[in-house]
């Protein structure tokens, strides 16, 4: 019985432990919340890799159908300030639309991601996930 018990804790420390180790893959997921009435709904996922750099993911929809949008990495949690183009997504005729990227910037290094109009840093913003 005792040997069942130890084997137990010591399964249980692993798992525990494998949980906490540095550098270990992190994941945050986020809601775009709508800018000056737009509308806008979808989720933001940003994966950090284990030997640097992350994934980011974006899914939105309420949007104009074929139009073009761009996403855009912040370093503060408002989508204000200097900021980085991530990748550009067309919207299907249904208003939805998604972009996957590998960006070299790491998770813990990222604020928020807004998603403009068209390919211009100086669009306007429709949407914007704080990922803090």
């Amino acid at each position: 019985m005792n040997r069942i018990n130890v084997a137990c804790l010591a399964g249980f420390l692993m798992v525990l432990l494998s949980n906490n180790v540095p550098g270990a893959d992190r994941h945050v997921r986020a809601d775009l919340v709508a800018a000056d009435g737009s509308g806008v709904i979808g989720v933001v996922e940003v994966t950090q890799m284990p030997n640097g750099g992350a994934t980011v993911n974006v899914t939105a929809g309420h949007l104009p159908g074929n139009s073009t949008y761009t996403a855009y990495a912040y370093e503060t949690g408002d989508c204000s300030g200097p900021q980085d183009a991530v990748g550009t997504f067309q919207i299907d005729p249904h208003g939805r639309g998604e972009m996957h990227a590998r960006i070299t910037g790491d998770l813990e290094d990222l604020g928020s991601i807004a998603v403009r109009i068209g390919e211009s840093e100086d669009r306007t913003v429709v949407a914007c996930a704080s990922l803090r």
